[in-house]
């Protein structure tokens, strides 16, 4: 069984670190206390929240395999009609070989009879089919009831799912202050982390995600590129590919911000020596650089 951190976990991995972070939590760890949550046990509510759309999710799964299929034949019993057509040629039958054929008027009421039999049990198929139907419009709308139920205490799973998100914001900002977390960071992780960073000091960044250009922001005096390798080592062929991209874009600079190995020939690229980046400039920023970054958007 899932522990109360464990759910908590669950909810906080769903905050993505592209997320503007609250900074009512930078240096306050969030308390239980703060949402109201006081009384709560965490993890026995969601356990029954999930139980509960678990069995409304199985129950409304059966409801819908059973539901019959609207085109298929319809299937009667014998019912009366059949026995009134079998009594109706034993006795035609019975007659015939004692008195010969009827006259005109008996083969009229006969016929008749048979006609009305036949219409009857016509009658009676069209009803089943409308009864079917009229079936499986309220099974349907009994699945889409069920779908629709809503937990009892959903509010409440609300105020949790925030508090989770607030221990993601107090874990996030402790996380960036330390120099360790950018010495190990992947490229996506680098990615997001720095879009968001850029984000809450209203930068506008923009996601363009190209092979080497992983976003743009606005510095003020236009449009600059921005490529995070984070700890990956930073080589000449991944410098020449971001300034291609800068270049084909129309942006007249960038910054790559590396934490890992840089190659010299990156160097050589990013100051001009290197191969042809026409007039784009580039710019490598280490872990010194990402720290005051990052302290900017500790600041009120």
């Amino acid at each position: 069984m899932a522990t109360k951190k464990d759910i908590l976990s669950e909810l906080m991995a769903e905050n993505s670190k592209t997320k503007v972070l609250d900074r009512k939590w930078r240096s306050r760890k969030p308390e239980k206390a703060d949402f109201d949550l006081e009384g709560v046990d965490i993890q026995a509510f969601c356990v029954g929240r999930k139980k509960f759309y678990a069995e409304k999710e199985k129950e409304a799964e059966n409801i819908k395999q059973n539901i019959p299929d609207e085109k298929a034949k319809v299937s009667l019993d014998f019912g009366w009609e059949g026995w009134t057509m079998l009594a109706l040629c034993v006795v035609l039958f019975g007659y015939i070989k004692f008195f010969g054929m009827p006259g005109r008027m008996g083969q009229i009421i006969i016929s008749a009879l048979c006609i009305l039999v036949v219409g009857m049990y016509v009658m009676r198929a069209g009803h089943v089919k409308h009864m079917r139907k009229l079936e499986i419009e309220e099974m349907k709308a009994e699945v889409s009831e069920l779908r629709k139920a809503k937990f009892k205490e959903e509010e409440t799973y609300e105020v949790i799912e925030a508090y989770a998100a607030a221990l993601f914001d107090y874990e996030e900002w402790q996380l960036r202050r330390k120099p360790a977390y950018w010495k190990e960071i992947s490229d996506s992780d680098a990615r997001e982390t720095l879009f968001s960073v850029y984000d809450m000091l209203g930068m506008e960044p923009d996601g363009t995600y190209d092979e080497y250009l992983d976003f743009t922001i606005e510095t003020g005096e236009g449009l600059s590129g921005v490529m995070c390798p984070g700890s990956k080592k930073l080589t000449q062929k991944m410098a020449e590919g971001f300034a291609a991209d800068l270049a084909d874009a129309g942006i007249p600079e960038g910054i790559i911000y590396a934490t890992g190995q840089v190659e010299q020939g990156a160097k050589d690229v990013c100051e001009g020596n290197g191969g042809p980046t026409g007039d784009v400039k580039v710019e490598i920023r280490g872990l010194e650089d990402i720290m005051k970054l990052v302290g900017e958007t500790d600041k009120e």
